[in-house]
C-alpha cells in the first residue's frame, strides 16, 4: 500500500520563512563558510583590539640598530630597513586596510548600484552610453587599471579608495541593471502603467 508524504508550507512569520535565520543556517551548514567567517571574525578582532593595548607612532618606531634582523621571539616576524618591528606595523595596518576594503566596497556598491538603476529604469540611449561607459571599464584588467588611476593620482588612501572603486562599479552596474530589467517586465508594473493610461 502507497504512502502519501504531506509536506507542510512554511507559514509566514514563522522563523523558517525568516531569511536571515535561512542564509545563517546556509554558513554555519557550509565548512568553507565557517572559515571564511572564522577568518574575517580574526581580521575584526586585530583591527579593534590593537590599537587598545598598543601605542603605535611611525615616526618613532625606528630603531637602525635593530634593521633587516631575522625572526625572533621578541620580533617573531624580524625588522625591516629602520629596524621596525614587522608584526606590530602588520597588526597596526590590519585597521587601515579593512576600513579601505570596506569603504572601497561601498562607494562601489552605491554609485555602480545607481548607474545601473538609472540604465535600466530609462532604457534607450541611457542605458546604451552607460552600459558602453561600463564595457569600456571591463576591457582593462581591474588591478593594472587600479595601479595606472594610482600612479596618474599619486600615492594615498583616498586615490587608493577611488581607483579600487572605479575598478569595481561595472559589476555592481551590471548586476543592479539586470534586476531592474527583470523587474520592468512583471505584470504588476504593467498593470501599473496601464492604470496611469
Amino acid at each position: 500500500m502507497a504512502t502519501v508524504e504531506v509536506v507542510r508550507a512554511p507559514v509566514m512569520g514563522s522563523r523558517s520563512a525568516d531569511p536571515v535565520a535561512a542564509a545563517w543556517r546556509r554558513l554555519v551548514a557550509s565548512p568553507v563558510a565557517r572559515a571564511g567567517l572564522g577568518i574575517v571574525t580574526a581580521f575584526l578582532l586585530m583591527a579593534v583590539v590593537t590599537p587598545l593595548v598598543h601605542d603605535y607612532d611611525a615616526k618613532t618606531d625606528s630603531n637602525l640598530a635593530l634593521r633587516l634582523k631575522r625572526p625572533t621571539l621578541a620580533h617573531p616576524f624580524g625588522t625591516d630597513t629602520l629596524g621596525r618591528d614587522l608584526l606590530v606595523r602588520v597588526l597596526h595596518a590590519t585597521r587601515v586596510t579593512l576600513g579601505l576594503a570596506v569603504s572601497a566596497v561601498a562607494v562601489a556598491a552605491l554609485v555602480g548600484s545607481l548607474i545601473g538603476l538609472i540604465a535600466g529604469y530609462l532604457g534607450a540611449r541611457t542605458d546604451v552610453v552607460l552600459m558602453f561607459c561600463m564595457d569600456i571599464l571591463l576591457a582593462f584588467p581591474g588591478t593594472l587599471l587600479a595601479i595606472a588611476i594610482v600612479a596618474m593620482m599619486g600615492p594615498g588612501l583616498r586615490n587608493s579608495l577611488f581607483a579600487i572603486s572605479l575598478v569595481s562599479i561595472p559589476s555592481y552596474a551590471r548586476l543592479s541593471r539586470a534586476a531592474v530589467l527583470s523587474v520592468r517586465e512583471q505584470e504588476f508594473v504593467t498593470a501599473a502603467r496601464l492604470s496611469r493610461a
